[in-house]
C-alpha cells in the first residue's frame, strides 16, 4: 500500500538550494537512472554545453516560456597552470602559449556544471581566440566552426545513490537502509568528465567538467507550499 509522508522543509535547511527528496529506495533508483541518463547524453555528444541545453529543456529546469538557454559565468579570478602531463596529451612543446578559462554553465538561476578549460589559441581562429577573451559564449559554441570531436579520457561517479550490493538486497532491507520519511542528502558535485577535443585529429582544448545536483531540481520535486509530500 503506498502511504504519504510528509517531510517538513526545514529538516532540510542544510541542503538549500538544494531541492527535497525523500530518502527512500524509489527514490535512489530514480536519481540513480537520472545520473546515468545524463551521462549517457554527455558520452555519446561531442558539446557538453548542447547536451546541458537539452536536458535543460527536456526537464524543464527554469519556468519560462521560452526556450531555455544556457549561459556562461566566467570566473577570471580563478587559474590553474598546466602540467607536463596536460601538454603531452595537448602534443604541445614546454613553451606553447595554453589559455585557461574557469566557468560556470548555468540555467536560469541553476550552476548545471563547472568547467576548467586549457586551450591552446594557436590552434584556434583569430575570431575564436577574441570571442573566448571578450564574451562569456560557451567555448563549444565559439569553436563549434572547427566540427571538432570529443573523446573522453574518465568518467567518473562522485556519488553513488545506492550500495555496490544493492541487487543483492531483500527489498525489505533496501526500505529499511534508506528511511523515506527522510531527507535525502546527496553532494553538490555529482560527476566528472576530463576530455579531449579535436579537429583534424588534432587537439586543442582540455577539458575537466564537474556536474551538480542542480540538475536534478526537477519542476514535480520542487518545494510549492509549506511542506512537501513524498509518496514511499
Amino acid at each position: 500500500m503506498t502511504s504519504s509522508t510528509k517531510i517538513s522543509p526545514e529538516s532540510c535547511e542544510d541542503q538549500r538550494p538544494q531541492v527535497i527528496w525523500s530518502n527512500s529506495f524509489e527514490t535512489r533508483v530514480s536519481i540513480l537512472a537520472l545520473i546515468q541518463s545524463l551521462n549517457v547524453q554527455l558520452l555519446t555528444h561531442a558539446s557538453a554545453t548542447k547536451t546541458l541545453e537539452k536536458w535543460c529543456q527536456d526537464h524543464q529546469l527554469i519556468d519560462t516560456k521560452a526556450s531555455p538557454t544556457v549561459v556562461v559565468e566566467l570566473d577570471k579570478s580563478m587559474h590553474k597552470v598546466i602540467s607536463d602531463e596536460q601538454r603531452k596529451q595537448l602534443n604541445i612543446s614546454s613553451d606553447e602559449t595554453v589559455c585557461y578559462r574557469h566557468v560556470y554553465i548555468k540555467c536560469g538561476q541553476l550552476i548545471l556544471s563547472m568547467a576548467d578549460n586549457w586551450y591552446v589559441p594557436s590552434r584556434l581562429t583569430d575570431e575564436m581566440n577574441n570571442l573566448l577573451n571578450t564574451t562569456n559564449i560557451p567555448f563549444g559554441k565559439i569553436v563549434a566552426p572547427l566540427r571538432f570531436r570529443r573523446h573522453t579520457l574518465t568518467s567518473q561517479l562522485l556519488w553513488e545513490p545506492l550500495t555496490d550490493d544493492w541487487e543483492m538486497k531483500s527489498f525489505a532491507s533496501l526500505h529499511t537502509m534508506y528511511d523515506g520519511n527522510k531527507c535525502l542528502i546527496f553532494p553538490y558535485k555529482i560527476l566528472e568528465h576530463k576530455a579531449i577535443l579535436y579537429t583534424d585529429d588534432i587537439p586543442f582544448s582540455l577539458v575537466t567538467e564537474t556536474y551538480t545536483r542542480e540538475l536534478f531540481d526537477l519542476p514535480d520535486k520542487r518545494l510549492n507550499s509549506k511542506e512537501a509530500w513524498v509518496h514511499d
